[in-house]
């Protein structure tokens, strides 16, 4: 343990010991209860006892065990903020911008030091709207909320009731305890203890403690004293011992604090310098203040500041000059120092719920600025860095002039905080009523039931702020009052929103009112009836209340394909705004009205109410009560007569040339043509230009198209939307208006290819024939015929054939090849193929072959006819010949099975006999070019053996 640890726990148990044997405990006087509420300090109800049923009133999210938090921890496990921060009751990130919060909890802390204790830590937190009770046990600093060595803290709202200490600080400084209320505890309401400074204690009730509400000591006179701390505008009250103690303690300022009903005094000050005590209030204590000196550790100490003292109940010398001061020192403050309060507060300073008036001509008396100042009700010098501050007043005028009146004011002052009620009826009578003043703002304060809730005259430089300004006639009147600005307040069910009369540069901004600004109706200022292109429209808007107009907002009204946006034109500064639409080209509604409930757009501008209050622009609901239909009927007719759709009366199909196509354009209503209006249709190249042929008086128009050579089209359209063209013609309504002649896009609904099949096809469809494979020569009348066909645009439909060209067989499915007979006969015979298309398009094709079914001729002779030959080697004679095809080759054998290979013919052919003696025959094919063979033969004799003879 080091030794600034050891030394703080010697000093917390010379504490502890300290504290026990303080005994002076007083029954106080209940018989006062009504002054004590009277005073216009905040103090909440107090619970009597530790049951925990009897907290439930406060808005929490449940009860926590008791929580300790060390800032300086480290290591698993450590209960640092990081810790804390993973806790369902906290949050936020300890800097000063977003500080860790700990909000609406209960802790019971019984059996520890302390429900919630944070020590050594510099981050930023606050505690809110938390109850800690029961930390109660033999410890003096067993504390409902313990601080030891910590800055930045907020302590806000909160009860802590039942322990030995409410809140505890030790050796902690730059933190804020704030609206709190700590009651029945043991010793102390909060305790500043051992270098605890620089803090700031304001507005807490610190009632019904044991010994003292207050308590900022340190352990003696060598010790780190509590310097520097504020202490405002706190109830210290019935508490047993003192209300406030100081011990060795300096330059503290205390100020604006009620110290009442206290059992034995209601400060005490030991051996303390330099504190500055001034506008507290003492009633009803046993004693009200002590401030002890010693020649040793000193004690001087300030009982008033240069301008006020303190309120003592039993002090009243008198005010001969009415400046709010007592003519005489307050001198019943007991202590060697003889401390004198040289400027102590003359009579009741509580306001008793009469009316104020203050005028600033006056330099005191208790119309004064200077006697207002010395009230609890009014604080400050009036200089622009302190201004006056008049708050928390109750004041009902019971319909009998002002409440509050200030005039000829230049200094600076501030209303706020009040509930002000039931003015006189005079034309500015008012809650507040500032006549002649400049520099004042009032802020948050109730004014209600009064002629004017605020009411200025002559009076500029105002800020009107965040004020309840409810069921007043006039929530906020300005008569001949410049340069004001009213924002943030909200008025409620006044007769009128404000009176501004003579008065200029005023500023009203961000201001609700209940019942909001809204539209009443939407109607018109025209008759019903038919309104056509060119024609004026007024549509007008009534508003619950005057409004105020900026910029050009716009309405939208529903009239067709193209809905019209019509600017605002007038009535500013009534209830009633004007919108003047004129009927535009293809406008048109059965009962004109807008587009919906959103119809009506601030387009950058604005539409305010005469207190800033925006206006709620939603319309009635289009057709409902109230919106422009409901309440005229007005139709709209400008619509130009525009094209619905393209099509043909022809079936869907195939055409080609010379055909004709009627094509028809169907209009919205009935058109009136003159001239010849033209359609330019998509038949590749430069298109095809139709003209109008019929369909006048009617809705739909005739376009008669013939198909002409070099047309093509694999689904019939026009070129464009722009394909139809007056021609210096006219196409027309009944009304005059021209025509929209703009198509539907090509392809798309409405247009010719979208709702008709149609294809142009004058190119003929292409094909060839060939006979087997192209030969030229064919022995036999079945052939093969290869072919080919196609048509790019409607397709081949079917093929025939014909030998002759005149007689065919029957059309039949396209093929790739064909069995075919040619006629009979040798000669060239040509075959004949057709391919049709779809469009009924017809190409012929042909090819030819030599059909030669009759044999060749030839002849051989061995030896030029020999009989006999004795060699091997002999010479063949030949003849060949075909009289159609010609010869093509010829061979030999000597065995009509074994061949030479075909070879070209000729007239002669050296040949060799096969061996042996005997007749040989030779074997002769020729072959012509149809494939045809014929064979010849002849004989010789072979003897090679040479006669025999003797």
């Amino acid at each position: 343990m080091n030794n600034n640890r050891k030394k703080k726990i010697l000093i917390l148990s010379f504490l502890g010991i300290s504290l026990f044997i303080i005994a002076a405990f007083i029954e106080t006087d209940n018989s006062l209860n009504n002054i004590f509420n009277d005073v216009k300090i905040i103090n909440r109800d107090i619970i009597q006892n530790d049951d925990e049923n009897n907290i439930g009133h406060l808005k929490v999210s449940g009860y926590e065990n008791p929580i300790e938090i060390n800032g300086s921890a480290t290591g698993v496990g450590a209960h640092n903020w990081t810790w804390a921060q993973a806790q369902s009751w906290c949050t936020g990130s300890g800097t000063e911008s977003e500080p860790y919060i700990i909000e609406d909890i209960i802790i019971n802390g019984v059996g520890s030091n302390q429900c919630i204790g944070i020590y050594e830590s510099n981050e930023y937190f606050i505690i809110r709207n938390c109850t800690f009770y029961n930390s109660r046990g033999t410890a003096a600093t067993d504390s409902g909320i313990k601080l030891l060595e910590v800055t930045n803290g907020k302590i806000i709202n909160s009860y802590c009731l039942n322990n030995t200490v409410g809140i505890y600080l030790f050796e902690s400084s730059y933190n804020t305890i704030a609206e709190n209320s700590l009651y029945n505890n043991s010793y102390y309401g909060i305790q500043l203890y051992y270098n605890s400074s620089y803090n700031t204690i304001s507005d807490n009730s610190m009632n019904n403690n044991s010994i003292y509400g207050l308590d900022i000591s340190t352990s003696g006179l060598f010790a780190p004293r509590c310097i520097y701390n504020t202490i405002i505008k706190n109830n210290l009250s019935y508490n047993e011992n003192k209300g406030i103690f100081l011990y060795f303690s300096d330059n503290n300022i205390i100020t604006e604090n009620l110290v009442s009903f206290n059992a034995v005094e209601g400060m005490f000050i030991k051996w303390s310098n330099g504190n500055d005590i001034y506008k507290n209030y003492f009633l009803n204590n046993t004693h009200h203040a002590q401030d002890e000196y010693d020649i040793v550790f000193h004690g001087i100490n300030n009982w008033n500041n240069t301008v006020i003292g303190n309120y003592w109940d039993n002090h009243s010398t008198g005010d001969a000059d009415g400046d709010g001061i007592d003519d005489n020192g307050y001198t019943y403050i007991p202590g060697a120092a003889n401390p004198v309060d040289y400027l102590p507060i003359y009579g009741d300073p509580f306001h008793d719920g009469g009316k104020v008036h203050i005028d600033g001509n006056q330099a005191s008396g208790n119309n004064s600025w200077k006697w207002s100042s010395t009230r609890a009700w009014c604080s400050g010098s009036g200089a622009l860095d302190d201004p006056y501050i008049i708050s928390d007043l109750e004041i009902n005028a019971e319909n009998d002039g002002n409440c509050i009146l200030i005039g000829n004011s230049s200094v600076y002052f501030k209303i706020e905080n009040s509930k002000l009620l039931n003015s006189g009826s005079g034309s500015m009578d008012g809650g507040i009523k500032l006549d002649s003043v400049d520099n004042a703002q009032l802020i948050g304060n109730n004014c209600s039931n009064n002629q004017c809730g605020i009411s200025l005259y002559l009076s500029n430089n105002t800020d009107i702020i965040e004020n309840m300004l409810q069921e007043n006639y006039y929530g906020v009147c300005l008569n001949d009052s410049d340069s004001n600005t009213i924002s943030e307040n909200t008025f409620v069910d006044n007769t009128e929103y404000a009176l501004e009369e003579n008065s200029v540069g005023n500023t009203f901004e961000n201001n609700y009112c209940i019942p909001p600004l809204t539209i009443t109706n939407v109607t018109s200022t025209n008759a019903n009836g038919t309104y056509r292109f060119g024609e004026t429209i007024e549509i007008i808007i009534v508003f619950s209340d005057v409004v105020y107009v900026t910029g050009t907002p716009q309405l939208t009204l529903e009239t067709g394909d193209n809905d019209a946006v019509v600017d605002y034109t007038s009535g500013s500064a009534t209830n009633t705004l004007s919108f003047n639409y004129t009927v535009a080209l293809d406008h048109n509604s059965t009962d004109l009205d807008y587009i919906s409930t959103g119809a009506l757009d601030l387009n950058s501008g604005t539409i305010k109410g005469i207190v800033g209050n925006n206006a709620n622009i939603t319309l009635p609901a289009p057709g409902a009560s109230g919106s422009l239909s409901f309440n005229r009927n007005i139709i709209v007719d400008a619509k130009t007569p525009s094209v619905n759709s393209v099509s043909s009366t022809k079936a869907d199909g195939f055409y080609t040339t010379g055909e004709e196509i009627n094509i028809t354009i169907t209009f919205s209503e009935i058109v009136y043509v003159t001239g010849t209006p033209q359609l330019t249709l998509e038949t590749g190249g430069a298109g095809a230009t139709v003209d109008y042929t019929s369909g006048n008086k009617t809705d739909t128009l005739i376009f008669t198209y013939t198909v002409a050579s070099g047309h093509t089209s694999s689904d019939l359209d026009y070129i464009s939307t722009s394909a139809l063209d007056l021609n210096s013609g006219t196409i027309k309504d009944s009304e005059g208006y021209n025509a929209d002649l703009v198509l539907p896009t090509p392809g798309t609904a409405g247009s010719i290819s979208h709702s008709k099949d149609i294809v142009i096809d004058t190119t003929d469809p292409t094909g060839s024939i060939i006979i087997n494979s192209g030969d030229t020569w064919t022995n036999s009348t079945s052939v093969t015929l290869s072919l080919t066909y196609g048509d790019a645009l409607s397709g081949v439909l079917e093929v025939r054939y014909s030998n002759d060209g005149s007689t065919w067989d029957p059309w039949e499915a396209a093929g790739t090849t064909k069995a075919w007979v040619l006629s009979s006969g040798d000669g060239t015979k040509t075959v004949y193929y057709e391919v049709k298309d779809n469009a009924q398009l017809i190409s012929q094709f042909t090819d030819t072959i030599i059909l030669d079914t009759t044999a060749p001729t030839g002849s051989i002779s061995i030896n030029s006819g020999d009989t006999w030959t004795n060699s091997t080697s002999v010479t063949l004679s030949l003849t060949y010949g075909d009289a159609l095809s010609g010869v093509l080759e010829v061979r030999y054998s000597n065995d009509g099975s074994t061949w030479d290979p075909w070879e070209a013919p000729g007239a002669t052919k050296t040949w060799d006999l096969s061996s042996g003696d005997g007749t040989k025959t030779v074997y002769y094919e020729v072959k012509d070019n149809a494939q045809l063979i014929s064979q010849f033969t002849d004989t010789i004799i072979l003897d090679t053996t040479a006669p025999t003879g003797s």
